[in-house]
């Protein structure tokens, strides 16, 4: 259920605009959002190609997809490294921050 009808105004709350929530955001027109501005045309994009056979679209499927996985895995790696660092520093700074204490 909508808590306020979206038709009229959003309720007034005490927030910066872009942290607002508007409902329908893509359907208001371009003229509401900046004052005096020409509307922009909706252009469609232009239909893609289609494979010409199934085995091709199959490969791309497939080299679409271990491309993501590299990505990830890359992603993954380098914050495995990260967190390895962490742990490294917290073993290394949590005795060095003892031993001040016991003799400072």
């Amino acid at each position: 259920m909508l808590e306020h009808s979206p038709h009229g105004a959003p309720p007034l709350v005490a927030a910066p605009r872009h942290l607002r929530r508007r409902r329908m955001h893509t359907e208001i027109p371009d003229t509401f959002l900046v004052p005096g501005a020409e509307p922009i045309p909706v252009s469609v994009p232009p239909p893609q190609p289609a494979p010409a056979d199934e085995e091709t679209a199959n490969q791309d499927a497939k080299q679409d997809k271990e491309a993501q996985q590299l990505v990830r895995d890359h992603m993954n790696r380098r914050k495995r490294r990260v967190a390895l660092l962490a742990v490294v520093f917290v073993a290394i700074a949590v005795p060095v921050i003892l031993l001040a204490l016991l003799f400072g």
